[in-house]
């Protein structure tokens, strides 16, 4: 009911921008990293200094994360999946809540599902290769002056971009180290062959994230939020991992039992599927857990898994706004387990 509190924060760092204060990163409201500020600011100046055109920026996003869901599904396991993937993303209320807050959250898997896109333009060859079921069939070895290694660049540019959208973005390099290692271990031949693309992308990430990272370390009280919802980290650091064991339970729970708790994500307690989709969901985890040797299964898993490491460490879980990385992934784990 209502502009909350967040968007009002939001709304304040605009007029900031507006006014000719500018930031790489805004300690404001407990810390907030730009990117998203910058577009809704000017977009705001646009259309309006209104609640409409605080939050109209987050619906174009959830248009575009639609889109970003069709595209990795088309490219990882066909057009069909694509569609599919799509058609949920566009109804399911976790993206579409998240679509209508004037919150910078939705920013972060549209930018790095874009990411991801780009890396299996750049890494499987022909969309789909290989069946939703199928053997991975790794391409050709490319030409010389392959489009791969600038494609690959892209990718890490796009995942270093996706940290300037939101906090939870941190474990975006995580998952690509995961799965960079996974790849190394398991497809060494593949691996080899786009090694220079890999290093791109490396390369690319770090020049992107480094002027956010350095200010960070700079000025470690930036993020004032962190402390305040870290107790389950610290509490492993300390050697006491049932905090964060209780926070998986939760957060498996989530995605067809007890959802989040809190009223400002959303119906507190809605799980993210209903049992008809739930059902098909944890199937669709366990299926690539069993196919966790091709690389789209392990990718999939991995992603999911580095997605909700942001509601693990903290309190309050499973956290919709912290675990909203899972989004471009989503669908394809009951849609795998449909076919």
């Amino acid at each position: 009911p209502g502009l909350e509190h967040d968007e009002v924060a939001h709304w304040l760092i605009n007029r900031d921008i507006l006014a000719g204060e500018h930031a790489l990163y805004f300690t404001e409201a407990y810390g907030h990293e730009a990117l998203y500020h910058y577009a809704q600011a000017y977009f705001g100046a646009a259309v309006g200094d209104h609640a409409l055109a605080l939050r109209l920026p987050s619906a174009y996003l959830g248009v575009l994360l639609v889109a970003v869901g069709y595209a990795l599904g088309r490219r990882l396991f066909g057009v069909r999946m694509g569609l599919l993937s799509a058609a949920f993303l566009a109804v399911l209320f976790w993206p579409v809540f998240y679509s209508r807050l004037a919150l910078r959250a939705i920013a972060l898997p549209v930018v790095a599902g874009l990411s991801a896109v780009a890396w299996w333009h750049s890494w499987a060859g022909e969309p789909g290769s290989g069946g939703a079921g199928g053997t991975f069939v790794a391409p050709a070895p490319r030409p010389p002056r392959s489009p791969a290694p600038l494609l690959f660049l892209i990718s890490g540019a796009l995942a270093g971009l996706s940290l300037h959208t939101y906090m939870a973005a941190r474990a975006v390099p995580i998952f690509y180290a995961l799965y960079c290692a996974y790849l190394a271990l398991f497809h060494r031949a593949a691996f080899r062959v786009r090694w220079r693309g890999i290093v791109a992308f490396w390369l690319a990430l770090a020049a992107m994230a480094l002027p956010l990272v350095a200010f960070l370390l700079l000025n470690p009280g930036a993020e004032a939020r962190i402390g305040e919802v870290d107790a389950p980290l610290r509490a492993l650091l300390a050697g006491n991992p049932r905090p964060v064991l209780g926070n998986a339970a939760q957060i498996v729970a989530g995605f067809g039992l007890r959802g989040d708790p809190l009223w400002r994500q959303g119906i507190a307690g809605r799980p993210v599927f209903d049992p008809v989709l739930a059902v098909p969901f944890y199937a669709g985890v366990l299926l690539c857990l069993w196919r966790w040797r091709e690389p789209r299964h392990a990718f999939l898993l991995l992603w999911l898994g580095a997605s909700v490491i942001p509601s693990l460490v903290t309190v309050d879980a499973p956290s919709t706004i912290r675990m909203i990385n899972a989004l471009p992934v989503l669908m394809l784990f009951p849609l795998l387990a449909g076919q």
